[in-house]
C-alpha cells in the first residue's frame, strides 16, 4: 500500500509539472529504455519497502540496489536525473512512459496471482 501511495503521489507531481516543449537532447533516455528502468527502480523500492521498513538500511540498500540497476544498463545517477528532469518539462510524454510503466507492473502483478 505504502508502494502504492508513493507511486501515486510521484504520477500526480508529474501530471501537474508545468510543461514545456523543445528539443531533446542526445542523452536523455528514450522511453524505449525509460520504461523497463522505472518499472525496475519501482520493484526495487517496493522491495526494500516491505523488506527494510522505516529504517537507515532500506536508504542503503535501495542505493546500492539502484546503483546496480544503473550499472546493468550502462547508466548513472546523473543521465537519470537528466532524463527526468527532461520528462517532468514535457508531461505528456511523462504521461506514455508511465502508462506503459503500470501496465507493465499491472501484467506481472497478474502472472503473479
Amino acid at each position: 500500500m505504502k508502494f502504492r501511495n508513493q507511486f501515486l503521489f510521484v504520477f500526480t507531481f508529474f501530471v501537474l509539472s508545468n510543461c514545456q516543449k523543445d528539443d531533446k537532447p542526445s542523452y536523455i533516455l528514450d522511453k524505449d529504455k525509460m520504461v523497463p528502468l522505472l518499472v525496475d527502480l519501482h520493484l526495487t523500492e517496493a522491495f526494500v519497502n516491505s523488506n527494510y521498513p522505516m529504517s537507515d538500511s532500506a536508504r542503503y540498500v535501495y542505493k546500492k540496489m539502484e546503483d546496480s540497476i544503473f550499472k546493468a544498463r550502462g547508466l548513472d545517477q546523473p543521465i537519470f536525473d537528466s532524463s527526468m528532469a527532461y520528462y517532468k518539462r514535457n508531461i505528456k510524454l511523462m504521461d506514455e512512459i508511465y502508462v506503459s510503466v503500470v501496465d507493465s507492473l499491472s501484467l506481472r502483478e497478474g502472472l503473479q496471482k
